[in-house]
């Protein structure tokens, strides 16, 4: 496995640990966060199938996050200044690991401003928050 697969899991499985953890069970804290929803685009069409997260930026904890479905998304984020990742990975066609029993090999299909690297940031407030809109380019 490589290195760049290994990091792709390993935002995969934050992520998964971080919607899990984003219950609404009594006494839970995501029950009093604010709802966060909005949009994201790739060159002006709705961005579908890919995670998007709310990171703090001193810590680079997930705080909250979820999936983008036909270029909309929806979950709860306690309020606070965050850097947004959004990561769409790909099967790569044509390639495999062949001692992985010909694993398919997967990448990030978006330019790194968006998640390694990312220029995004939202502010999530008390309440009434706007819905956020997340406007990528496939060539920055």
């Amino acid at each position: 496995m490589t290195t760049r697969q290994v990091g792709i899991l390993g935002f995969y499985l934050a992520m998964y640990i971080a919607i899990a953890g984003c219950g609404g069970g009594a006494g839970d804290r995501s029950t009093k966060d604010p709802s966060v929803r909005g949009t994201v685009t790739l060159d002006g069409q709705p961005f579908t199938d890919a995670d998007i997260a709310f990171i703090n930026p001193t810590t680079k904890g997930i705080i909250g996050g979820g999936r983008v479905t036909d270029g909309a998304f929806t979950f709860t984020c306690p309020p606070g200044s965050y850097k947004v990742k959004i990561q769409a990975s790909r099967q790569v066609p044509g390639k495999v690991v062949a001692h992985m029993g010909n694993a398919p090999v997967w990448a990030e299909s978006l330019p790194k401003i968006y998640n390694d690297n990312t220029i995004l940031t939202a502010e999530v407030k008390d309440d009434n928050n706007e819905p956020f809109q997340f406007e990528m380019k496939s060539k920055p």
